[in-house]
């Protein structure tokens, strides 16, 4: 299922490595703190990262004992190849209102770590559809990781499917819809 390695699959699909509100720096931090924890053989994880990379973020790799792989653009069908074989998602954005790719991973049953901003405390669950993390703490996310690391295939499957029948629930159109109107009511009334 896992390509050639037994390791949980990270994606972190972050655009513009360059952008600073993007929060490249702070997962890369989070990532050399958590794996300064472990020996290489007790690290369990596998990283995915997606986006815009110039030759530092790539060149930034090679500080890495996590192994990892990274590509600068995928197609939509190559993207959701990736997502059904990930077990987690990370979005490490400091300036989000939205995260159209948190929504997106949720719907294929991938908890997702966010930095407290915008909506992430309006979809995230913490523990169960994935986590949220202290804005700009390398700390807290890093100890995410090690929660990841040590979770068992059971953990994972059960964080995984309640992912999965969190965002049927709320994220179909039809419901969203419905928000939508009761929003667009009720901002009405108030101007009235």
């Amino acid at each position: 299922r896992k390509a050639s390695y037994n390791k949980k699959i990270i994606i972190c699909p972050i655009q513009k490595f360059n952008e600073p509100r993007k929060g490249w720096k702070y997962l890369y931090q989070s990532i050399i703190d958590f794996q300064n924890q472990f020996s290489k053989s007790e690290i369990n994880l596998h990283f995915v990262f997606i986006g815009n990379l110039e030759k530092k973020h790539i060149e930034s790799f090679k500080n890495f004992r996590v192994s990892y792989e990274y590509f600068n653009y995928l197609k939509r069908h190559e993207l959701e190849n990736i997502y059904s074989k990930s077990d987690f998602g990370i979005i490490p954005s400091i300036q989000e209102w939205a995260s159209i790719s948190t929504n997106e991973m949720m719907t294929f049953g991938l908890p997702v770590i966010n930095f407290m901003t915008g909506s992430a405390k309006n979809i995230i669950i913490q523990g169960k559809n994935g986590f949220i993390i202290n804005l700009k703490d390398i700390y807290d996310l890093s100890d995410k990781l090690k929660i990841i690391n040590s979770m068992s295939n059971e953990e994972m499957t059960q964080m995984k499917l309640f992912t999965y029948d969190f965002a049927l629930k709320k994220f179909n159109s039809e419901i969203f819809e419905e928000k939508l109107i009761n929003f667009y009511e009720t901002d009405k009334n108030s101007v009235n």
